[in-house]
This record gives structure tokens, sequence and C-alpha cells, in this order.
């Protein structure tokens, strides 16, 4: 899903010369989420699991700047960096070497992501009229609270089944720590672009 998503975000910022210069990175985003799903699709076949067939849809009609600004700012800054921060607890957590090597090169890949996503929405800010960034501010800003689990939306936090925390997910109680406390890192980071826009 995620390399269709890159694909998709390079087509559409064509329309602008900001986004055509960004489009080598979000192709390099793509191929490394190509190179993540193979490192786990083989790690699931070498312990005997089922990896599920994916289909997608036909590209949809392009989108404005400001829907593609939205869904940056819920998917990209807020769970993107989630998701790279989840990598690293794997890295240093699986219990098999070999496994906490791929993640580390999965953490620094999705860092990498994440920055592009928070790169993005500097530039949205700037580019946007004043009412659709305030719109943007807001959508990051609600993004946060549910990443931190303070908005009635937030996905539970079930219990890990055992066999879960062998590759390094964190339990309940360490994934909510985790999670509040990047969002409260990335409300800072949000404040200081506000100031700076």
């Amino acid at each position: 899903g995620s390399v269709h998503s890159f694909h998709a975000l390079a087509r559409e910022l064509r329309v602008t010369p900001w986004g055509r210069r960004l489009a080598p990175r979000l192709r390099q985003a793509a191929r490394e989420e190509i190179r993540h799903a193979r490192s786990m699709r083989s790690e699931a076949h070498a312990r005997g699991v089922a990896v599920p067939r994916q289909t997608f849809s036909r590209p949809s009609p392009a989108r404005s700047l400001f829907d593609i600004a939205l869904e940056n700012a819920r998917e990209g800054c807020a769970f993107e960096t989630y998701s790279a921060l989840s990598a690293a607890h794997q890295a240093r957590h699986a219990a098999d070497p070999e496994l906490r090597a791929r993640f580390a090169r999965i953490a620094e890949d999705e860092t990498n992501h994440a920055e592009l996503a928070w790169d993005l929405h500097r530039r949205f800010l700037r580019e946007l009229p004043r009412q659709q960034a305030s719109a943007l501010d807001a959508t990051l800003r609600r993004a946060l609270r549910e990443l931190a689990g303070d908005d009635v939306m937030s996905p539970s936090s079930a219990p890990v089944a055992p066999e879960l925390l062998d590759i390094g997910l964190p339990d309940a109680r360490v994934e909510r720590h985790l999670r509040s406390e990047l969002a409260r890192a990335l409300e800072a980071r949000a404040d200081e672009l506000d100031a700076r826009v």
C-alpha cells in the first residue's frame, strides 16, 4: 500500500515545480517499501507463516494539494513517524539478531520517510491559502491526539500475543508510552513550524 501511495504522490505533485524536485525522494521511498515487504515476506515464509496476497484498486483521480496535504499530515507526519519509532523498538527488542538487523534497516528508511512527510507538511503550510493552512494544522493536531490515545477515535491497544513480543513489538503499556511521548515531541515540532510560517 505504501508503494502505491508514494508513486501516486509523485504523480500528483508533478503539477508543482517543488513537487517535481521531490519526485526522486518519493520514488526512492517506494523502492524502500518494496524492499521492506520482500524482507518481511521472507521472514514470514521462513517461520511458516502464510502471507496473504494484496490487491490494489486503480489509481484514484488526482486530488487537490489541500487533500494531499491533509492525508500527509495524518498518515505521514503522525503515523509514519510512529512507524519509524516502532521499527526502532523492534530493532532493539526482537529476540532474533537477524530480525533486529532487518528492523534497524527498516527503522532508518521509515525515519527518512517521516522526514519527507514533514518536509512536505512545511511546504504545504507555506503554499496553501491561510484558511487551508489552518485546517491542515488542525488535522495534524487531531492526528497527534489520536496517536497519543487522547482522542475517542484512537485505536485500542489490545494485548500483544507472546509470539509477537518475540519480534520486538511493544506490549500495550510500552506502546502507550511510546505513542504519548512521540506525540508530545511532534506537537512541539508542529508548534515550531507554526511559529516559522
